[in-house]
C-alpha cells in the first residue's frame, strides 16, 4: 500500500498506520453495508478516501479484502452471512494474534453493553476479556437443555390451559409461547451473527431468558392456588427441574443463574405460603435453600472454568514468550507470523554486533540488561502492527507490514540506527554494540519457515560485509 500522491511517509510510518486504515476502511464497509463499495474489490476505483486526510492506493490483496467484507456487509444486511464473509476483527495483519474466542473457538458473542447485564454476567473476580468472552459464551451453549425445557413448559401450559380453561391459564399458554419464539429467534440469529464476526444481541438474549424464566413462575403460581393438586405436582416439578437445569446452562453468569432461578422459583415458593395448606409451608421454605444451592453449584462451576483457563492462558504464554524479555520466543514468533501469511508482510532478521565481548567484560546480567534494552527498543520500533521476537541467544527477529523494496531499506536503517546511536549504561559506564539486519518479503500465502531462511541468508551476507547494516533477500 502506498500513499497517492504527495512524499511517501518515512520509514515506520507507513506500517504504523497501513493495517489500522484499512481495518477501519473494512469495518465502515461492513456496518455501513455500501454496495458501491464492492467496485473497490473489481479494482474499479483503485483509490479510497480515508476520513477526509489520505488517499491510498489498494495493493490486491488489500482490495480483494475490501471487496469481500463490502459483499459480507451487503449479505449480513438481507439476513445471512455469506461463505465469503471477512471479519475484520480477526484479519491477520492484528500483531498476529487470533481473535478471542469463547468456548466454541473463533465463534464469539458481543459482551453486554447494558450496565445491568454486564453487572449480571460478571462474578466480581477480576478475569481478562478473553474469559468474560467465554463466560458469555456458556449462555449460548448446551441447546439440548434450552430445548427440553421449553418443550416442557409448553406441555405444561398447554396442558393445564386445556384441563381449566381459564383466562389466568390462557396468559400463561400465550406468554409461554411468545417468550419461548422469540427466545429462539434471538437465539438462532445470534448463533448465525457469532458465526459471521458480527455483534450479538447478548443484551436482549439475556431480558428475553429472564423474562421466559417470570413466566414459568407466573405458570408455577397460578397453578398452586388453583387448588389443583395434581396439576400443581406437574408443573411445580417440572418448575424445580428446569430450575435445576438452568443452574447448569448458566453457570458462566452466577448472578444470572440467581436472577432466573428466583423468578422461576420465587413465585411457587410465594403461593404456597398463601395457598391455605400448612403442608404447602415447607415449599416456602424449601425454596431459599434450593436457590442457595444453585447459586452456589453454578459459582463452583464458574470458578472451576476460570481458574482452567487462567491456567492454559498462563501456559500457553509460558510456552510462546521469552522469559528474559517478554518477547515473542522462536515458538510464538513462528506462529503469529504465520497467522499473517494472507496478507503478507516485511520480516527482518537481526543479530546483535559485539555481543560477547560484553558478557566477557560485564558478565551475563549485564549481557540480560542490553538483551532486555534491545527488546523495548523493536516493541517501539514495531509499534502497534508489528511484531518483535527474540529468536534466541542475541537473535531477533520483527515482522512488520507489507513494505516497497525501498521502506525495507528505510526500516532496516532505522533499526541499525535505533540499537547502535543509543548507548547502554552498564556498571557506570556507557557500552555501544552494533547489528546486523537481514530482511525478506513475505508475499500472500509465503511460508514463515522459508522466509525466515531467505532473511537468515541475507543477515548472513550483512554480517560478512562488516555488519552495522542491511541487507535485502533475493
Amino acid at each position: 500500500m502506498r500513499l497517492v500522491g504527495g512524499d511517501q511517509p518515512a520509514a515506520g510510518e507507513l506500517e504504523q498506520r497501513d493495517a489500522q486504515t484499512v481495518l477501519g476502511m473494512v469495518e465502515r464497509l461492513r456496518n455501513r453495508g455500501l454496495r458501491d463499495a464492492e467496485r473497490a474489490g473489481r479494482g474499479a476505483d483503485r483509490t479510497v478516501k480515508v476520513d477526509g486526510v489520505e488517499d491510498f492506493e489498494l495493493t490486491e490483496t488489500h482490495s480483494a479484502i475490501l471487496g469481500a467484507a463490502a459483499r459480507g456487509a451487503m449479505t449480513l444486511a438481507q439476513g445471512g452471512c455469506g461463505e465469503r464473509y471477512v471479519n475484520p476483527v480477526s484479519l491477520p495483519w492484528r500483531n498476529g494474534k487470533q481473535p478471542e474466542g469463547g468456548l466454541d473457538g473463533d465463534v464469539k458473542y458481543s459482551l453486554p453493553r447494558w450496565r445491568v447485564t454486564n453487572w449480571l454476567t460478571r462474578t466480581g473476580r477480576p478475569v481478562s476479556r478473553a474469559i468474560h468472552v467465554a463466560q458469555v459464551s456458556t449462555l449460548y451453549s448446551s441447546l439440548a437443555i434450552f430445548y427440553s425445557a421449553a418443550i416442557a413448559t409448553l406441555m405444561c401450559a398447554a396442558a393445564i390451559w386445556w384441563r381449566h380453561q381459564t383466562p389466568l391459564f390462557a396468559v400463561w399458554l400465550g406468554l409461554e409461547v411468545g417468550t419461548i419464539g422469540l427466545r429462539i429467534a434471538l437465539l438462532n440469529r445470534d448463533r448465525k451473527a457469532a458465526r459471521c464476526g458480527a455483534a450479538t444481541g447478548t443484551d436482549l438474549y439475556l431480558l428475553m431468558t429472564a423474562l421466559w424464566a417470570a413466566t414459568l413462575g407466573y405458570g408455577a403460581a397460578i397453578t398452586t392456588l388453583s387448588g389443583d393438586y395434581a396439576a400443581a405436582i406437574v408443573v411445580n416439578i417440572a418448575t424445580a427441574c428446569i430450575a435445576g437445569g438452568m443452574s447448569i446452562r448458566y453457570f458462566g453468569a452466577p448472578r444470572f443463574v440467581l436472577l432466573v432461578c428466583s423468578a422461576t422459583l420465587g413465585p411457587m415458593a410465594v403461593a404456597a405460603a398463601f395457598a391455605g395448606d400448612p403442608v404447602l409451608l415447607v415449599t416456602t421454605l424449601q425454596a431459599p435453600l434450593a436457590l442457595f444451592s444453585m447459586a452456589q453449584a453454578a459459582k463452583r462451576l464458574n470458578g472451576m472454568m476460570i481458574a482452567t483457563m487462567e491456567a492454559e492462558q498462563a501456559h500457553a504464554h509460558r510456552a510462546a514468550h521469552d522469559p528474559l524479555t517478554g518477547l515473542l520466543n522462536r515458538t510464538g514468533f513462528m506462529q503469529a507470523a504465520a497467522g499473517r501469511s494472507g496478507i503478507g508482510g516485511t520480516l527482518f532478521y537481526l543479530d546483535l554486533d559485539g555481543f560477547k565481548p560484553v558478557n566477557d567484560r560485564h558478565g551475563h546480567e549485564a549481557g540480560d540488561q542490553v538483551l532486555r534494552e534491545v527488546a523495548q527498543r523493536l516493541v517501539r520500533l514495531a509499534g502497534r502492527h508489528g511484531q518483535a521476537a527474540r529468536l534466541g541467544g542475541d537473535e531477533f527477529a520483527l515482522l512488520a507490514p507489507v513494505l516497497s523494496p525501498q521502506g525495507i531499506e528505510r526500516f532496516g536503517a532505522r533499526i541499525v540506527e535505533r540499537i547502535t546511536a543509543e548507548a547502554f549504561m552498564l556498571d557506570g559506564a556507557t557500552t555501544r554494540i552494533g547489528v546486523s539486519v537481514g530482511a525478506a518479503a513475505m508475499g500472500e500465502g509465503d511460508a514463515i519457515g522459508e522466509t525466515l531462511r531467505r532473511a537468515d541468508a541475507a543477515l548472513y551476507g550483512a554480517k560478512t560485509r562488516g555488519g552495522g547494516r542491511v541487507r535485502l533477500a533475493a
